[in-house]
């Protein structure tokens, strides 16, 4: 089966900000902001030391974690680091796709909940969605039955999101 797991609040889990990053490593910004009122010290600043929403370093914080947790777990990268695989010694593979906080992993059911639980060790709460749902634009219909079929669209979303304007001559 396929099952859609969001991660709830996932940029508070970020690593803390590294003022100095490894070899290899983009540099981002040192971010520093005005204390709010109940707690400002006059003169002083505050460094920010996790990624929060909206900043445009919290998604490259939070892609590394989860990166970090994939390639920790034996699943290896594809080219575009989007996709990942695990391969079992059962003969089956876990295939996981990422979006910004959303993984979309598809597997027997006994290895996806055995995933499930190191990954909610890692990243705390995760809302699942399994059989048949619609996550962010994304349609899965799938059968588990005798002959196991998934279908993946976005035909409703293509659909709310076209507008065909008429003009009288």
């Amino acid at each position: 089966p396929v099952e859609s797991w969001d991660i709830v609040g996932a940029f508070h889990t970020s690593e803390k900000f590294e003022n100095n990053p490894g070899e290899g490593q983009p540099r981002l910004k040192r971010i520093f902001m005005v204390p709010p009122p109940e707690i400002a010290v006059p003169g002083k600043l505050m460094e920010l030391l996790t990624a929060v929403y909206g900043l445009v370093e919290a998604p490259i914080r939070f892609h590394k974690k989860l990166a970090g947790w994939f390639a920790k777990n034996e699943f290896h990268p594809t080219l575009t680091k989007c996709l990942w695989v695990k391969f079992y010694r059962d003969g089956t593979r876990c295939v996981a796709t990422t979006h910004v906080d959303d993984v979309q992993p598809t597997s027997p059911q006994h290895h996806l909940d055995a995933e499930r639980v190191e990954f909610e060790k890692t990243f705390g709460k995760v809302t699942k969605q399994a059989g048949n749902y619609l996550h962010t634009g994304l349609e899965v219909d799938q059968d588990v039955g005798k002959t196991f079929q998934v279908k993946v669209g976005q035909k409703a979303y293509c659909e709310s999101i076209v507008y065909i304007v008429i003009t009288p001559q």
